[in-house]
């Protein structure tokens, strides 16, 4: 009574499965962790396989969301917004370089640092390496899709080609949150 059993596949129970799962996933981590110098990204300090499980050891932020700011504090005129959006406009733009694709910018993704009133970029778990489809398209292969309704591009709905101008886009969407209080038309 009140007992489950769970039974796996011999796929997922494959070794060389696990570890393709681990090797792709230590592959991501330790790309995040060059992210590290990057200020307002937040920092990935260890990478580890133990107990067959994979641990990515990250900063801890004091501090809120900039969504939960907006929800108790409401709007924030463009002057604010702007000084406070530009580092994280800039870290973008050092992530893209790194081949890094964020994939879920939004005010929930975002935090507010208690000691310094800065915000950090943070939530990389759906972030993918930019891997170009051939070698001369400026477009990526994704493994698969990551949309956030009202702050992903029309196109990450649909296409398998992703690129950083997502990113962008949705950055662009959480500052016209910031500015209006309102979410962008999904």
């Amino acid at each position: 009574e009140g007992r489950c059993t769970v039974v796996w596949s011999d796929a997922v129970m494959q070794k060389s499965g696990m570890e393709k799962g681990f090797d792709s996933f230590l592959k991501e981590a330790r790309k995040m962790a060059k992210l590290r110098s990057i200020p307002s990204v937040v920092g990935v300090n260890s990478v580890f396989i133990q107990n067959e499980t994979a641990y990515i050891v990250m900063d801890f932020i004091e501090g809120e969301t900039l969504l939960k700011k907006l929800q108790r504090e409401g709007p924030m005129d463009y002057g604010t917004c702007i000084s406070l959006m530009t580092p994280i406009m800039q870290a973008l733009a050092e992530v893209h370089k790194h081949g890094i694709i964020h994939r879920d910018i939004s005010p929930d993704n975002i935090m507010l640092t208690e000691e310094s009133d800065s915000l950090k970029l943070i939530d990389f778990g759906t972030a993918k390496d930019l891997t170009p489809s051939d070698g001369r398209s400026r477009s990526y292969s994704m493994s698969h899709t990551v949309v956030r309704i009202n702050y992903s591009p029309i196109e990450m709905f649909s296409s398998a080609k992703k690129q950083p101008s997502a990113d962008i886009y949705s950055l662009c969407a959480t500052m016209y949150f910031c500015l209006t209080g309102a979410e962008p038309p999904s």
